[in-house]
């Protein structure tokens, strides 16, 4: 499991380090709900007999916080730089990727319509019009052809 897998990292970069602290027998804590490890949008948050998964950190529509807040919550947002932008727009074509992939087949137009708008988003962030990259991918698909001929090359 990828959480895990983040997790264990963690917990070995921690221990090499000499940063986690021995305490609770099974998470290393001395204090109860003190973060075990943080990274990659994703934060441990261990109690007395248990850790629980909270993520964090991601890039969502922009009308996400406004549905946040009019279900009576409070959303901590802020504005991404131009860099950690593109960096949340390529992390966000992999999440909706995996969703895409993960999805029951009721849900996948839903899915890859998620994917689309990721895609015009960062063709916009890198000045290329929607136009232009159909007329990119229409080149390709012309010399290289495209891969509804399901070629798996060994």
């Amino acid at each position: 499991m990828v959480f895990r897998n983040v997790l264990d990292a963690e917990l070995q970069k921690r221990d090499e380090d000499g940063e986690l602290v021995r305490g609770h027998s099974r998470t290393g804590l001395q204090n109860r709900n003190q973060v075990l490890a943080e990274g990659q949008g994703i934060r441990w948050r261990c109690g007395r007999h248990s850790c629980k998964l909270l993520r964090m950190g991601k890039l969502v529509r922009d009308l996400i916080p406004d549905i946040i807040s009019a279900s009576g919550r409070v959303p901590s947002t802020r504005i991404l730089d131009a860099e950690e932008y593109r960096n949340a727009l390529f992390n966000k074509l992999f999440e909706e990727g995996r969703e895409l992939r993960d999805a029951a087949d009721d849900d996948k137009a839903e899915e890859l319509a998620d994917v689309y708008e990721v895609v015009r988003a960062l063709a916009t962030d890198l000045g290329i019009t929607m136009t232009k990259l159909d007329e990119v991918a229409s080149e390709k698909r012309g010399s290289r052809g495209g891969f509804g001929g399901r070629v798996w090359l060994d």
